[in-house]
């Protein structure tokens, strides 16, 4: 699941930092903002704010991006993260 932000984003500073439809992509925060564009057609993933990472991975492709080496750097991100926290996890199942 793709979520974007109904506001065009711009570096946060001191006079937007309260637009918080600019700098999130939280459903429960967009859905109510006037731009939100909702999807109701299942065969379209590709439209509206919320949309499925398939549709995204398409649009980048279409736009020449590197998805698969996108997706290799996504994964080695988790594994290195779930690695480095797992003695931790280990410790918490111990208590379980």
């Amino acid at each position: 699941m793709a979520r974007f932000a109904t506001e065009a984003y711009e570096s946060p500073n001191f006079q937007n930092l309260e637009n918080v439809c600019q700098h999130l992509t939280n459903y429960a925060i967009n859905k109510d903002n006037p731009n939100f564009i909702f999807n109701n057609d299942s065969k379209k993933a590709d439209i509206g704010h919320k949309r499925s990472l398939s549709s995204v991975w398409e649009l980048l492709k279409n736009k020449g991006v590197d998805v698969n080496s996108i997706i290799i750097q996504v994964n080695y991100f988790f594994i290195y993260k779930f690695y480095k926290k797992k003695d931790e996890i280990n410790f918490c199942k111990n208590f379980s």
